[in-house]
């Protein structure tokens, strides 16, 4: 059978040898056979998987030994001088202040808790994110707004931004910055903007006080209060569920349906979110509807483009 034993208060860095025997019962014993010999030491640590931000990567390694602490040193790869943390209690750290598009090198080394220090691990690497433009940019307007959005997926916390816009043009940019992204995603509300009036804008990454991206240019837009599009449905024999895409921020909605065959509107008022249920429909039954965006300042879009459906017999 199998059995295992721990020793504990064993001087550091010293070779030992064990031996161990079956006692069958109090007067038969088998005879001593010998063990493999060890020798202690203060043990040191694999790093794991982390992933460089722009200017910052959290460092994680293996907790070798209960109540050690650690000590990571790194530098830029060719460097001569490192750059040391001490007295580290948990088993990661934050690296901050980076160059971004570096190469990096760093160690790991385990202080035990009698007193002994571990050889510093193997040499480990990591290359910091580059500080390129953010992407994924899009906008949803309003008859006097606008909320802008973009991601940059190795924003870190000291990544910031900075958006220019301006009416179609118009010679002179307004310039929004310090901006912040969470989780590599950020928006911006642009506001006292002029109704049914063309925009332009281009947004950069601000990665340092020295360092920035150059400009991407976002989608141009138009204010207004934009009619809903793409209608859609799921029906049963007496009720359906209808949805609609989002018009923007801020938004509400009316609806409007009935019989094909029949002239007189049942109309939903006021609804926050792109999509509503209705009951008490006939079965077999086609029923057409249509919804239309309510932005600010009472100014309604026109009513979107006719859809239907027919409800299960």
């Amino acid at each position: 059978s199998n059995g295992s034993y721990t020793l504990t208060n064993l001087s550091s860095n010293t070779t030992d040898e064990w031996h161990r025997r079956s006692v069958c019962s109090p007067t038969e014993s088998t005879s001593f056979t010998p063990g493999p010999a060890f020798t202690t030491r203060c043990p040191t640590p694999s790093a794991q998987y982390s992933v460089a931000q722009v200017s910052s990567i959290i460092l994680q390694w293996t907790q070798p030994e209960v109540g050690a602490t650690y000590e990571v040193r790194y530098r830029t790869v060719g460097a001569a001088n490192w750059t040391v943390i001490s007295n580290l209690t948990s088993t990661s750290t934050t690296l901050s202040g980076l160059v971004s598009n570096t190469d990096y090198e760093w160690q790991i080394r385990t202080l035990c808790a009698n007193g002994s220090i571990a050889d510093f691990s193997t040499v480990y690497t990591f290359h910091t994110a580059s500080c390129s433009v953010p992407y994924g940019l899009q906008v949803s307007i309003n008859t006097h707004s606008a909320r802008l959005f973009w991601s940059f997926a190795n924003a870190d916390a000291a990544t910031r931004y900075e958006i220019w816009y301006r009416s179609v043009g118009f010679p002179t940019w307004s310039v929004l910055g310090n901006l912040t992204s969470t989780n590599g995603n950020g928006y911006v509300d642009l506001s006292g903007l002029a109704n049914n009036t063309a925009y332009e804008w281009q947004i950069k990454t601000v990665c340092s006080a020295t360092e920035s991206s150059a400009f991407a240019s976002g989608p141009t837009f138009t204010t207004g209060c934009p009619i809903p599009s793409s209608l859609y449905e799921s029906k049963q024999v007496n009720t359906a569920t209808l949805y609609w895409n989002s018009t923007g921020i801020g938004i509400s909605y009316d609806m409007r349906y009935r019989q094909a065959t029949t002239t007189n509107w049942t109309v939903i008022s006021n609804l926050a979110n792109p999509t509503t249920s209705i009951s008490g429909l006939t079965g077999n039954t086609t029923y057409e509807w249509q919804v239309r965006s309510l932005c600010n300042d009472n100014i309604n879009s026109d009513f979107s483009v006719m859809a239907n459906f027919t409800t299960y017999a």
